[in-house]
């Protein structure tokens, strides 16, 4: 389940996808192959949100590098606060030089604010 996209088109899966291939071509074994993957985007307020938090166990939030990518994930995160769902999600963004600014910002704000842990991977 993946939420934080701008909207579930197409050229936005591709971006998520593309993303997993980067994390296979470095050698995250658990990726395994990108292509095999079935990402579902999910609107953080969906009215299914606590019945798919019982059901799916991976999550993952978009987080895009542009400059609006922190105020987004930021209401992303606030959303999924204020009611039953996922409480551990995977920071999928696009490749970056560094975990440094953006993604350690965004992981901080959502343990600190939002009670959520975002596990943030190294390049």
């Amino acid at each position: 389940m993946l939420v934080g996209l701008k909207d579930g088109s197409p050229e936005q899966l591709a971006r998520a996808k593309a993303a997993l291939a980067h994390w296979a071509a470095q050698g995250k074994r658990w990726v395994g192959e990108a292509d095999s993957w079935r990402i579902v985007p999910l609107d953080a307020d969906s009215g299914y949100l606590e019945l798919l938090a019982g059901q799916q166990r991976r999550w993952a939030l978009w987080i895009d590098t542009d400059e609006e990518g922190f105020r987004r994930a930021y209401r992303v995160l606030q959303q999924l606060s204020r009611q039953p769902g996922p409480k551990r999600l995977l920071a999928l963004h696009p490749p970056l030089r560094s975990s440094r600014g953006l993604l350690n910002n965004v992981r901080q704000v959502a343990a600190e604010l939002f009670g959520i842990e975002l596990l943030v991977l190294l390049p």
